[in-house]
C-alpha cells in the first residue's frame, strides 16, 4: 500500500492526467511485461476495497468482475485510482509512460513488447503468440482449486467442465478397500493441454497422465477404504479460447483380470494390454518378427525384440546389405557372421571382407597369415642399435632387406673416407628413411617406454626423409669423414598408410 498512498496523494493533482490517458486512441504496447500481471483475484479485491475504505469513497464493483470485462488492467492500484476518478472504460489502453499506474487491458493490442517494435512472433500488429487471450469462464464446480475445497463426485460421467491458467481442478471421490478408481477425462489436446494425477489426501500423486495428446486417464487400487482427489491441471494454453474444456467419468469396483486388447488396465496395475505380464502368453501379444509393430509392448519391435532372436526371419544374411537381426550391425560387420566363409578375412585381396574397417593384412585377422608376417632377410636380427649388423663397400648392395612398422634394421661399418650411402624402394609399397649416426661421439639414452625400441640419440649426422623411392644418407664434406657410423633404416608409416601391412623391401648402397 505504499505506493497507493502515494497514489492517493497525488490524486487531486493528477485527475486531469488521468483523464487524458484513458482515452488514448493508439496504444504503445499491451504491457504484458506488467510487474502486476498475475495478481490474483482474491489479492485484487482486497487491495481494490481497502483503497476505497481508506479514501472513504464507495466500494466500487469487485476489480476482478471488470478485469474480466476488459475494462481495466491488472493492477489494483490503478484500478483504485480509476475506480474513484469513475474513468471504468479504458479499452484502449494507456500510454507506456503511465505503466507505473498500470494500465489497462486493449482488446486490440498493438504489440505485446516482447522485444522492440514488435512482438518477435511474425509481424507487428498483432500479438500473435499462439496463446488465446481474453477471460476464461470457470465451470459449476469452483472454488476447488486445493484438496480443502475438493468437489466431491461419486462414479459416473460429467460434463461442462473447464481447466483454466492458474487453476487447479480437485475432485474427491471415495472409495472401498479393494476397489479401483479409474478417472478418464476427455478434451482436444489442440485447445490447451492437461495433465492430470490421482492423489492421495497428502497431496501426493499415486498416478499420472501427461501425454501432449487428446484425452488422459489415470487409476489406482485402493488397499483401504479412503478419499482419493482426481486433479487436473492446464499444463499450457492454445487454441482459440482461454481454458480448455473437458469432460470426465469416474469409474470404481473390482479389478478384472487383464484383457490383452482393449486399451483398458483392467486389473489396474499400471500395466495395459500386452505390457502387462499376465499377457506375456496371449497369442495377441507374442511379438511377431516382420509386421513392423510392438506385439508386445516391451518397446522393441520385430528383429530387435529377444523373443524372435531364434526366427528364421532375424538371422543375419552376411551378404545382402541388410541388417537382419536388427542390432545395428549389417553382414559381415555383424557377430552372427563370424563364421561364416563370407566374412572371413582374405589377408592379400584388397577388399574389407569382415567389414571391421582394416583391410587385408592391416586387420587383426591376418596376423598370423603367411602373406602379413614381416619378411625376414639375411641380416637379422638387428632391430637396434645395440645390435647392428656390420655392413662393408666391398659387399654392396645389399639386396632383399625388409623393413616393417615393427622392424628397424640398424647397421654399424668404419670409414677412412667420406661414405656414399643410399637406398632404392618403391615408395608406392611404403615409405622408408634412414639417418646416420657417428658411433664415437652418439650419446645413447634407452627409450623409457620400450628398452627393446629405438633410443633416443643426441643428433644424427645425416637424416633422409624424402617421400620418393630412394634415401640419401652420404657423409658431406661438412660433416665427418673418417670414424665409425651407426646407419638406422626405418619404415616411416603408420597403418593407414601401410597398403600392404607388411613393410617394405629395399636395397643398400655403400661405398667410401
Amino acid at each position: 500500500m505504499a505506493r497507493l498512498s502515494l497514489l492517493l496523494g497525488l490524486l487531486t493533482g493528477i485527475t486531469s492526467l488521468f483523464a487524458v490517458a484513458c482515452i488514448s486512441p493508439a496504444p504503445a504496447d499491451d504491457d504484458d511485461d506488467d510487474t502486476n500481471q498475475g495478481i490474483s483475484c482474491a489479492t485484487a479485491d482486497e487491495a481494490w476495497a481497502e483503497c476505497a475504505a481508506v479514501t472513504g469513497s464507495p466500494t466500487p464493483a469487485p476489480f476482478c468482475s471488470l478485469l474480466a470485462a476488459g475494462q481495466v488492467g491488472a493492477d489494483s492500484d490503478w484500478g483504485c485510482i480509476a475506480s474513484l476518478l469513475g474513468q471504468w472504460d479504458c479499452a484502449t489502453g494507456l500510454p507506456s509512460g503511465l505503466d507505473e499506474f498500470g494500465t489497462c487491458i486493449n482488446l486490440n493490442p498493438g504489440d505485446d513488447d516482447d522485444s522492440v517494435g514488435d512482438d518477435d512472433d511474425s509481424s507487428g500488429g498483432d500479438d500473435d503468440d499462439d496463446i488465446p487471450t481474453g477471460p476464461c469462464t470457470d465451470d459449476g464446480y469452483e472454488p476447488n482449486n486445493e484438496i480443502a475445497t475438493a468437489s466431491p463426485l461419486t462414479p459416473g460421467s460429467y460434463s461442462d467442465m473447464v481447466s483454466c491458467p492458474e487453476d487447479l481442478d480437485y475432485y474427491a471421490v471415495g472409495v472401498n478397500s479393494g476397489e479401483f478408481i479409474r478417472a478418464s477425462f476427455t478434451f482436444l489436446d489442440e485447445e490447451g493441454d492437461i495433465d492430470v494425477q490421482i492423489k492421495d489426501g497428502n497431496d501426493g500423486g499415486l498416478d499420472y497422465g501427461s501425454s501432449s495428446t487428446d484425452n488422459e486417464e489415470v487409476a489406482v487400487l485402493a488397499d483401504t477404504s479412503t478419499t482419493y482427489y482426481v486433479y487436473a491441471k492446464l499444463f499450457s494454453d492454445s487454441g482459440t479460447a482461454v481454458g480448455n474444456p473437458y469432460s470426465l467419468t469416474i469409474t470404481t469396483g473390482t479389478p478384472q483380470p487383464e484383457v490383452c486388447g482393449d486399451g483398458i488396465d483392467n486389473d489396474v496395475d499400471q500395466s495395459t494390454d500386452c505390457a502387462d505380464d499376465d499377457c506375456a502368453d496371449d497369442p495377441s501379444c507374442l511379438e511377431d518378427c516382420s509386421d513392423g509393430v510392438d506385439n508386445d509392448a516391451d518397446f522393441r519391435t520385430d528383429c530387435a525384440d529377444s523373443d524372435c532372436d531364434n526366427s528364421p526371419l532375424c538371422v543375419e544374411d552376411c551378404s545382402d546389405g541388410i541388417d537382419n537381426d536388427a542390432d545395428g550391425r549389417t553382414d559381415c560387420a555383424d557377430s552372427g557372421c563370424d563364421s561364416s566363409p563370407l566374412c572371413v578375412e582374405n589377408c592379400s585381396d584388397g577388399i574389407d571382407n569382415d567389414a571391421d574397417g582394416r583391410i587385408d593384412c592391416l586387420d587383426s585377422g591376418c596376423s598370423a597369415d603367411a602373406a602379413c608376417i614381416c619378411p625376414s632377410d639375411p641380416y637379422e636380427e638387428n632391430d637396434s642399435y645395440q645390435g647392428p649388423k656390420p655392413i662393408a663397400s666391398s659387399a654392396s648392395p645389399y639386396t632383399g632387406l625388409n623393413t616393417c612398422l615393427d622392424d628397424e634394421d640398424w647397421y654399424s661399418f668404419s670409414s677412412n673416407g667420406t661414405p656414399t650411402i643410399t637406398l632404392d624402394f618403391l615408395d608406392a609399397d611404403g615409405d622408408i628413411d634412414c639417418k646416420l649416426y657417428d658411433a664415437d661421439s652418439a650419446q645413447w639414452t634407452a627409450d623409457p617406454n620400450d628398452p627393446n625400441w629405438t633410443p633416443n640419440l643426441t643428433e644424427s649426422l645425416v637424416s633422409s626423409t624424402s617421400t620418393g623411392d630412394s634415401e640419401d644418407c652420404s657423409v658431406t664434406s661438412s660433416t665427418a669423414t673418417n670414424g665409425n657410423y651407426l646407419l638406422r633404416v626405418y619404415f616411416y608409416a603408420s597403418q593407414s598408410t601401410d597398403p600392404n601391412g607388411v613393410g617394405n623391401s629395399y636395397t643398400l648402397n655403400i661405398s667410401y
